[in-house]
């Protein structure tokens, strides 16, 4: 949760959803693709909002823009 709204995110299918209205309902945010697994989505201590995705045998990190609209490389 961050910034009023709650992240999920699916391992096998690399979507990530936002809700804003505390889980009632949730709406597609991003998505990166079937050959992305979206490992983590967590909140740091600064409000700032990560995932922590793989793509093959790689991982790495993203976080989510000030606007809340991209994803970037972290």
């Amino acid at each position: 949760q961050s910034r009023g709204k709650h992240f999920r995110g699916y391992r096998s299918d690399g979507d990530i959803f936002v809700s804003e209205d505390a889980g009632e309902t949730w709406q597609l945010h991003t998505r990166l693709g079937p050959q992305y697994s979206i490992d983590d989505l967590f909140a740091a201590s600064e409000d700032q909002i990560y995932a922590q995705v793989s793509f093959m045998q790689y991982g790495f990190q993203l976080f989510l823009s000030e606007d809340g609209k991209q994803w970037k490389t972290a």
